[in-house]
This record gives structure tokens, C-alpha cells and sequence, in this order.
């Protein structure tokens, strides 16, 4: 499974959206992620609500923990997309 970041485009709300289903679909409260991820429950329900959009690490944390493909797309032709699987 893959969950795309469009940079600058997505609205974090939007991520935070679908990193919420994602976490129902795997069984993963806000707090279990969070200490799964060893960061604070705080930082994580942010990023959850599209209050924050995550930084490029916590990307990656996620993207280990969850077992998924986060693939970054630019906002323009450019750019070339990058893709962290773990």
C-alpha cells in the first residue's frame, strides 16, 4: 500500500485524513503509533488533525512502522518525484 504526499499541493488536513484510515485499517491508536515511533502523542495527533504536516522524518518513520510506500510528488514537472520505501 502507498500513501502519496503531494508537496504543497495536499493540504496536511488531507494527509492527515488518510494517515488516520490507514492507522484504523492496521489497528494503531494515536497513542500506540506515537510510542511506536518513540515521538510524543502531542506531535503525532497534529499531524493526524492537518494541524501539522509532517516533517520528511517522521515521513519516513511512518513510512517503516506502517510498512507502506510514501511516494513525495512535486508540485511541478521539474521536480522529480521521490519515493521512500521501506
Amino acid at each position: 500500500m502507498s500513501l502519496t504526499v503531494r508537496t504543497y499541493s495536499e493540504k496536511a488536513e488531507d494527509f492527515g485524513k488518510k494517515l488516520k484510515a490507514l492507522m484504523r485499517e492496521r489497528e494503531f491508536s494515536i497513542s500506540s503509533l506515537a510510542e511506536a515511533l518513540a515521538i510524543s502523542r502531542p506531535t503525532l495527533a497534529n499531524v493526524v488533525s492537518g494541524r501539522v504536516e509532517p516533517k520528511f522524518d517522521l515521513l519516513k518513520m511512518l513510512a517503516n512502522e506502517l510498512n507502506i510506500e510514501i511516494i513525495i510528488e512535486p508540485d511541478n514537472r521539474k521536480q522529480r518525484c521521490r519515493k521512500l520505501k521501506i
